[in-house]
């Protein structure tokens, strides 16, 4: 299958949430817009340590991960990072890890009703243009 890619735009929530309740202004919400690779190999959104840094994010706890070819290495998760491509988002950790592309799951792809259509190679909502709402029953 060929590589898909997506531009998807990243926030640091904790800015947004401070930005939203007037603790800050717009212009400080630290956001950026990468081409991230879709790889349903891959569980959550990965992120390489400039875009950590760019992002302003807190490292939250030291994690191991299986890279490719089975080779497993120690990474961390960072706080939460909100994600955006077109009318969707999500909101999940990060991996921090030596990786090139920024990498984009199948947890948030899972969340913002996406997949990778193999005719057209592109990113592509699961059950149409318009995001899935899902009704949660909380027991």
């Amino acid at each position: 299958m060929e590589t898909v890619y997506a531009d998807i735009t990243l926030k640091n929530l904790y800015d947004r949430m401070s930005y939203e309740h007037g603790y800050s202004k717009d212009p400080e919400v630290r956001q950026i817009t990468v081409r991230a690779r879709v790889d349903t190999d891959v569980m959550t959104l990965v992120i390489n340590e400039a875009i950590w840094q760019k992002l302003g994010l807190n490292s939250r706890y030291p994690c191991t991960a299986t890279l490719a070819k089975g080779i497993r290495a120690k990474c961390e998760k960072t706080d939460a990072v909100e994600m955006h491509w077109k009318d969707r988002s999500s909101v999940l950790d990060a991996v921090i890890a030596d990786v090139d592309d920024v990498i984009l799951g199948r947890l948030p792809l899972m969340d913002m009703d996406l997949i990778a259509d193999p005719v057209s190679h592109e990113l592509v909502g699961a059950h149409g243009d318009k995001p899935m709402h899902f009704d949660y029953t909380i027991l």
